[in-house]
Parts: C-alpha cells; sequence; structure tokens
C-alpha cells in the first residue's frame, strides 16, 4: 500500500504512468458493451471516479451547525485490490504448443454499497511494449523467495497469480454470470479453462 524504496503496487505503477504524459502509456474506458479498446480517456476523467468525498460541520460553542465543508481526498490504492485481465489464447503450429497472449490489464477497485462489496473497474491499459517498458523495471516482492528477483512484468507473463475466468468469447458477448450463478459460475469457469487444456492434449497422440 505504502510505496518503499523502488516497490510499489500495481495500481501506483499505472498512476504514475498516466500522470506522465511521456510515458506513451494510454487508458481507455470501460466499454461494458463492447468490451473494445476504443476510448481513450486521460488520468483527470479517471480520477472523478476516484475521488472521495467527506462532509465535515463546524458547529459553534452551542453546537449549532455554522458550516458544512465537503472535502475530497483521493482513493487509497489499498482499494484496489484486483485486476482483470483480457488474454488470447492460441495454438502456435511451430512450437506446436498453446500459448497466451495478454491484450490488456484493468485495476479493480472494490467499494461497499448498501453493506456489500461491489468490484468497480477503473480503466483498460493495453499490454504492449510501452507498458512493458515500465513494468519490466518495477520490482515485485517475491514472497517465495527473496533471492530470484522478480519485476512485474514476470508475474504477468510468467503467470505468478491467481485467477479465474470470468467471459469466454461469444455470440451474444454474455459474461458467464449472466447465464450462470454461485457454484454453476464457478463450474462453467473450470469448463471454460479444462476446454483449453484439452484442446492441446487432443493434439497429441500416445
Amino acid at each position: 500500500v505504502t510505496p518503499h524504496k523502488n516497490l510499489k503496487n500495481l495500481y501506483t505503477l499505472l498512476k504514475e504512468a498516466l500522470e506522465d504524459p511521456t510515458s506513451g502509456v494510454v487508458a481507455y474506458k470501460d466499454e461494458t458493451i463492447t468490451g473494445e479498446l476504443i476510448n481513450p480517456t486521460t488520468w483527470d476523467e479517471i480520477r472523478t471516479q476516484i475521488i472521495n468525498v467527506q462532509q465535515i460541520q463546524r458547529t459553534d460553542e452551542y453546537g449549532n451547525i455554522i458550516e458544512i465543508q465537503n472535502v475530497e481526498s483521493e482513493m487509497n490504492s489499498a482499494e484496489v485490490q484486483r485486476c482483470q485481465i483480457k488474454e488470447e489464447w492460441y495454438f502456435d503450429k511451430h512450437r506446436s504448443e498453446m500459448l497466451v497472449r495478454i491484450i490488456a490489464i484493468c485495476p479493480i477497485r472494490v467499494v461497499e454499497k448498501d453493506g456489500e462489496l461491489v468490484p468497480q473497474r477503473l480503466f483498460w491499459v493495453p499490454y504492449d511494449e510501452t507498458l512493458r517498458k515500465i513494468l519490466i523495471n518495477a520490482p515485485f516482492f517475491n514472497r517465495s523467495n527473496s533471492a530470484a528477483r522478480l519485476s512485474y512484468d514476470d508475474v504477468f507473463m510468467k503467470r505468478i497469480f491467481d485467477s479465474y475466468i470470468i467471459k469466454e468469447e461469444n455470440v451474444f458477448d454474455r459474461s458467464i454470470n449472466e447465464y450462470a450463478k454461485d457454484v454453476d459460475a464457478l463450474r462453467e469457469s473450470e469448463r471454460i479453462k479444462q476446454s483449453i487444456i484439452d484442446f492441446e492434449q487432443n493434439l497429441w497422440e500416445y
């Protein structure tokens, strides 16, 4: 949560890259309908989504309210607790194996609404060479082995993270939670993952 020396969390890295006009990193609005990266956005526009407004009351000596002030503060990076990744799985005929290409990443803010924790997608950033240059130079703390140095690019390219599938490309452009709920949604996610594994295995004969 708090940057220490050259260690920063992913959201802070993305924020600093978007604030720096020379970085070349471009963010896109979350297109919930098309899911495509078509509308670029600026950090000033993003900032309007993550501003927390708190009302502070000033009272007189008798306890009467004499003034109400709105104090704005930017969202704490601790509220970004997960990430959504859009990727493409494909079969490489030259290597004869299934490979994956990360297309874009989206930090997810978890906010409390009506007593429930609700995920909120903030923005999408293409996982291109421009972003990779920043992530390659950003160290990631390896809890398993401090001697093995990792970067944030290593985390994504080597897939050192836990995840589950929430959507597969389909003709109706539906997410899993639109046609399956609770345990059924988890089973559907596992079914899609298993179909990728089976596709590669079925290419070989023993």
